[in-house]
């Protein structure tokens, strides 16, 4: 297999790095939500709270990070294992079939669940804290994809079984109707915790890799060097300030469905730009193969792209919109630090 050097350009990384602090808002805002259900703190107060909360964590320490994102992670699975029995028995008693919204309406949500998958590709900007990364990262992608996905549609089925989606769709904590239904009100109070440990564990990985991926441009110089530099904790203080500062912004915002479609119409954009370079990339890479090898391997990502271009279209006028506004911005904003970044150096 060829040598090649990677890089990521300003104005792709900024942009992918800019869609992710809206992944992060919008976690934020549902654990907002989810604490509103309990407490009388208001859901842009209680997210811009977690977002402050786990950046000061993640600036202690990647050891200490990962720690409290294991711990999480084990209630996290523990909570959606629960969610899964108490919907058994129910289960058959709808018909998992219908489609109230039609076909449109099933393009729509596949749009916004595509969030659920959002933060895979997030491992690879931990690629330095891991041992042979070269060989753990793809396993550790696989086997979550696999396993998450399986929960997923097991929580799916179970949610709508025992409640229905009516319900689920007009709750701000729909994990917590469906465990209340089933137990009662303290069962309900329970898996709003476990659910508070979900979302606080998402936006705290988010910063941990939103700073190291400003960290990485910055060294490898597309960035002003200064967000490349590296505190007494042993973490680039600099580049999470950033993080943490962009992440507030959206949150501020205050809207989740907003957020939500805003920060899926511009993740799948992104990501048809990069199927597209990723067949650009392979054609230069196949000079001289056989049209049978060429077309396997443009079926993929030409494949993708599509399909990114169709549940776009599904995300609504007013996010497209705001997601273009943000993309001009990133474009003139990376040209910009690009060019410093180029002028000034990288401080490692």
């Amino acid at each position: 297999m060829p040598k090649c050097r990677v890089t990521r350009g300003p104005r792709r990384g900024l942009g992918v790095y800019r869609h992710r602090r809206g992944t992060q808002g919008e976690v934020a805002l549902g654990f907002g939500g989810y604490l509103g259900s309990i407490t009388p703190v208001p859901i842009v107060l209680g997210a811009l709270g977690l977002i402050t909360a786990t950046a000061l964590l993640a600036w202690w320490g990647i050891g200490e990070s990962v720690a409290l994102a294991v711990v999480f992670t084990i209630v996290e699975i523990g909570g959606l294992v629960f969610i899964i029995a108490v919907g058994v028995p129910d289960w058959g008693s709808v018909d998992y079939f219908s489609t109230p919204q039609g076909f449109g309406g099933i393009w729509t949500a596949s749009a916004l669940v595509l969030f659920a998958y959002l933060g895979f590709d997030e491992l690879g900007n931990l690629a330095e804290e891991t041992r042979r990364p070269e060989r753990t990262l793809p396993v550790a992608l696989a086997i979550a994809f696999a396993i998450s996905s399986v929960i997923y549609v097991l929580v799916a089925i179970s949610a709508v079984s025992a409640v229905g989606w009516e319900v689920l769709a007009g709750s701000d904590a729909p994990l917590a109707e469906v465990a209340s239904k089933a137990l009662g009100g303290n069962a309900g109070r329970m898996l709003t915790l476990v659910a508070l440990a979900a979302t606080a564990n998402t936006v705290l990985l988010l910063l941990v890799a939103g700073s190291r991926s400003l960290q990485g441009m910055a060294s490898s110089g597309v960035l002003p060097g200064a967000l490349a530099r590296i505190g007494r904790r042993r973490t680039p203080w600099i580049a999470l300030i950033v993080t943490w500062l962009v992440s507030i912004c959206f949150a501020l915002i205050g809207d989740l469905e907003l957020v939500a479609g805003i920060t899926n119409a511009a993740i799948l954009f992104s990501f048809v730009i990069v199927n597209l370079a990723l067949i650009r990339t392979l054609r230069r890479l196949r000079k001289g193969a056989s049209l049978r090898g060429l077309v396997f391997d443009l079926l993929i990502p030409g494949g993708a792209a599509i399909s990114c271009l169709a549940l776009l279209a599904r995300t609504g006028g007013v996010a497209i919109g705001l997601a273009a506004v943000l993309g001009i911005v990133g474009l003139v904003g990376g040209g910009l630090l690009g060019q410093r970044g180029r002028e000034s150096g990288a401080v490692v």
